[in-house]
C-alpha cells in the first residue's frame, strides 16, 4: 500500500504534466488512466512507485532516473525512452515494449517479473516489432 493512503490517486496526465512543470516530482501510488499518452514528455527524476501505469505510452519520453519500483507497468510502451538510471524494483513488467532504442544504462530490475519469471535486465525483453 502506499503511503499517502488508500484514496483515489487517480491522476490524469494534464495533471502529471502540470505538476512535473512546477517541479513536482512525487507521484507515489498514482493511478494512471490506461491507454494515457506520455509520449516524448521529459519526467525524469519522477517517483512514480507503487503506481498503476498499465497500459500507458512512454515511447521517446525522458525517464532518466524514475522510479518505477512496485509499479505495475504492464503492457506500457517504453521504445525509445531514456531509462537511463531508473528503477523498476519490484516491479510487473508483463507485455512492456522496450526496442533497441530504448537506453536502459544502469538501470536496477531486483525483484521485477515478468510473467512471473524474474527480470534481471530489461535489455532481454527487446521487442522485435517496428515502432
Amino acid at each position: 500500500m502506499s503511503a499517502k493512503g488508500n484514496e483515489d490517486r487517480t491522476t490524469d496526465v494534464n495533471e502529471i504534466l502540470r505538476r512535473y512543470q512546477a517541479g513536482d516530482r512525487d507521484f507515489q501510488g498514482a493511478n494512471v488512466p490506461e491507454d494515457t499518452s506520455l509520449r516524448g514528455v521529459n519526467l525524469a527524476g519522477a517517483n512514480f512507485s507503487e503506481s498503476w501505469l498499465s497500459c500507458v505510452d512512454f515511447k521517446d519520453a525522458d525517464l532518466r532516473g524514475v522510479c518505477f519500483d512496485a509499479c505495475n507497468v504492464k503492457c506500457s510502451d517504453f521504445r525509445g525512452a531514456d531509462l537511463s538510471g531508473a528503477s523498476f524494483r519490484g516491479a510487473l513488467v508483463c507485455g512492456a515494449l522496450i526496442d533497441g532504442r530504448t537506453k536502459l544504462d544502469h538501470v536496477a530490475t531486483e525483484g521485477a517479473t515478468y510473467y512471473g519469471a524474474p527480470v534481471d535486465d530489461l535489455r532481454k525483453l527487446i521487442s522485435e516489432e517496428k515502432s
